[in-house]
């Protein structure tokens, strides 16, 4: 069963939007839960604060070799244990699509990790598609 995520992204450690517009894709730490063909949104923080991207987890499990050599890896942590993501955009949304004050308005909780959406917030996320 698919589940879908909240990725926060802080622009000033990772410019995103650069990455993924150029590649299509980027490499990214992984929360435990997360599987190969779950849905991630990539929510940016300030100044922008909205989601902007729509993306699959295409490989779950990203080897350190292609972690090495993946100049556009997101990493924040060197643990043998922390795991990577390969993540590809399907969708990039409008400007001002799902803002920071519409997402908490219809259940988003906190923007400080990664996190499920909850039913009430994929609701809302569904009805801008």
């Amino acid at each position: 069963m698919v589940e879908y995520w909240y990725i926060p992204c802080n622009i000033k450690f990772c410019n995103v939007i650069q990455i993924i517009d150029k590649c299509g894709e980027i490499i990214w730490r992984r929360g435990a839960s997360i599987k190969k063909d779950d849905i991630a949104y990539i929510y940016i923080g300030a100044p922008i604060s909205e989601i902007v991207y729509k993306c699959i987890v295409v490989d779950a499990e990203v080897s350190k070799e292609v972690l090495e050599n993946n100049l556009y890896a997101k990493r924040r942590d060197d643990s043998p244990r922390q795991k990577y993501m390969r993540l590809k955009m399907i969708k990039k949304y409008k400007e001002g699509a799902l803002s920071l004050k519409e997402l908490k308005e219809n259940g988003l909780s906190q923007v400080q990790r990664q996190a499920r959406n909850s039913r009430q917030l994929q609701a809302f996320i569904d009805t801008k598609e």
